[in-house]
């Protein structure tokens, strides 16, 4: 073999090894994007998971609160009734006042 032909094949086997490399490289990165897009997957996966446990949660919670209103109503009904009242009073006399205050201040 002559040195231009060793030369040439030594140029070709190493330009050979540069595609063989990248080639290796573009292949992690593919496995990096495949695992990045699993892991994404799985947290929307836990999201979805972990809001359909707090509505639950929830609904039972108001479920819970329901049931204890109606006993309480049940076990002391005239305690409610003032209570009712007692908001009831103060909700109107906030909204007059601040009527009162809205119509004086436009005039």
């Amino acid at each position: 073999m002559s040195d231009q032909t060793i030369k040439e094949t030594a140029v070709h086997d190493g330009v050979i090894k540069e595609v063989l490399n990248t080639a290796a490289q573009f292949a992690g990165v593919g496995r990096k994007v495949d695992q990045l897009k699993e892991n994404a997957s799985h947290l929307v996966e836990d999201g979805i998971n972990d809001a359909k446990r707090m509505v639950k949660r929830g609904r039972y919670a108001a479920k819970d609160l329901f049931e204890d209103t109606a006993h309480m109503i049940k076990h002391d009904p005239f305690r409610s009734v003032g209570v009712t009242f007692g908001i009831g009073f103060g909700l109107g006399a906030i909204l007059g006042l601040l009527v009162a205050y809205k119509s004086k201040t436009s005039s």
